[in-house]
């Protein structure tokens, strides 16, 4: 089965996120790399980070291409251990939250399918005291176009 170019795109962030080691740079190592299941996911080893497909709005643009403008959101997981991690919890979300930053910026073509890729926001998860886990949610926008009648195909 092909993928759709949209596919290819979240696909591609799902990979560059799975490169967050610290042995290739980052602050941070993740565990692992999901996406969406319906049969469920798994937060338990952290940390650990979903790619969510959020939205994607369409626009005819001239020479029977569709713009489009996709969402992505990256939801990173985490456990502050404060045995082994010092400082603020907020302080481990921001550092986690920057990587996937980095992760995301160092294609902002998507493997040449995209025309931009930008950063939207970073939100915390409402944190609480005690509470089992901690993270953000980044939201990326990415422009690319296909062809109109065909979303398998990309366009210049």
């Amino acid at each position: 089965m092909a993928d759709t170019v949209r596919e290819q795109i979240i696909a591609g962030i799902a990979t560059d996120l799975a490169t967050i080691t610290t042995a290739n740079g980052y602050e941070n190592t993740v565990v692992n790399v999901q996406r969406f299941m319906q049969s469920g996911l798994s937060v338990a080893d952290v940390p650990c980070v979903i790619v969510n497909f959020d939205e994607e709005r369409k626009t005819q643009g001239p020479s029977d291409r569709a713009e489009c403008d996709l969402r992505v959101t990256v939801d990173v997981w985490a456990v502050h251990d404060e045995d082994s991690v010092s400082g603020y919890t907020a302080s481990l979300v921001d550092s986690l939250a920057g990587d996937v930053e980095k992760a995301i910026m160092s294609d902002t073509t998507r493997d040449g399918f995209a025309r931009g890729c930008e950063i939207e926001s970073v939100i915390p998860f409402r944190l609480a005291e005690g509470q089992p886990f901690v993270g953000a949610t980044v939201s990326v926008k990415i422009t690319y176009t296909h062809d109109i009648s065909n979303p398998y195909t990309a366009r210049a």
